[in-house]
């Protein structure tokens, strides 16, 4: 079987790190989907996963209940601990309304013209934490593999993050265009994670508005290669 591109990130994770007792951070989790792989895939992992959105985060709770090295955070990750305005994304199929993991802490800009199903017509006020406040609040140490989904704020959530320095890979999706409004695009994304010691290894770029990347820390690059060989996922 022929896996899509996050199937075969998740290979490479339980590949690269096997049965190691690591901790993944997972934010913007909407239904879980991913989540529930993640424990299933590296169960000696502790799973730490955040999504602000009250209306998928009851149904998180509900889809994960019986996952024990799962903790699950309402909270929105963000440069700061406070609260901000978060804007909420339904889908719209006829008389059909599904909440959307497309809801952001940035306002929506180009998204309306390229999503014109996805409609933001409500804002929320959420609780907000940076990653290194919320990981010493809750005496976490190191977080080996980030795994971010955050429509446009993924770097401003990694711009002064501390623990990266404990972090081997961050998997992220990426801004082609301002689909909501002061994004921070690919490239100067990329930028910030070379300074940070990060490079992109492998990445998804197939569309206009946004893709995804598989970020690895430089002194790292040449073990997860190998890894990759190994899966004959490169030559």
């Amino acid at each position: 079987m022929e896996l899509n591109f996050e199937q075969a990130i998740k290979v490479i994770v339980k590949a690269y790190f096997g049965e190691r007792k690591i901790n993944i951070l997972e934010a913007g989790c909407a239904e879980g989907g991913d989540t529930r792989e993640f424990c299933h895939l590296l169960p000696n992992a502790t799973i730490y996963g955040f999504e602000p959105d009250p209306r998928l985060y009851e149904e998180i709770q509900q889809k994960t209940a019986t996952y024990n090295n799962l903790k699950f955070f309402d909270l929105a990750l963000s440069d700061t601990v406070g609260e901000t305005s978060f804007h909420l994304a339904n889908r719209e199929v006829g008389n059909d309304v599904t909440p959307w993991g497309s809801s952001s802490l940035l306002e929506p800009k180009l998204h309306k013209e390229f999503h014109e199903d996805i409609k933001f017509t409500s804002s929320i006020t959420v609780k907000t934490t940076d990653i290194d406040s919320w990981a010493k609040s809750n005496n976490v140490n190191s977080i080996e593999f980030m795994w971010l989904d955050l429509q446009g704020a993924e770097p401003l959530v990694l711009k002064n993050c501390n623990i990266l320095s404990t972090t081997s890979m961050v998997f992220s999706e990426v801004s082609l265009i301002e689909l909501y409004d002061g994004c921070v695009l690919y490239k100067d994304y990329a930028k910030m994670m070379d300074e940070k010691g990060f490079v992109p290894i492998i990445e998804q770029l197939p569309w206009e508005d946004a893709g995804n990347i598989l970020f690895v820390k430089a002194n790292e690059f040449e073990k997860l290669f190998e890894c990759l060989k190994k899966l004959g996922l490169v030559k």
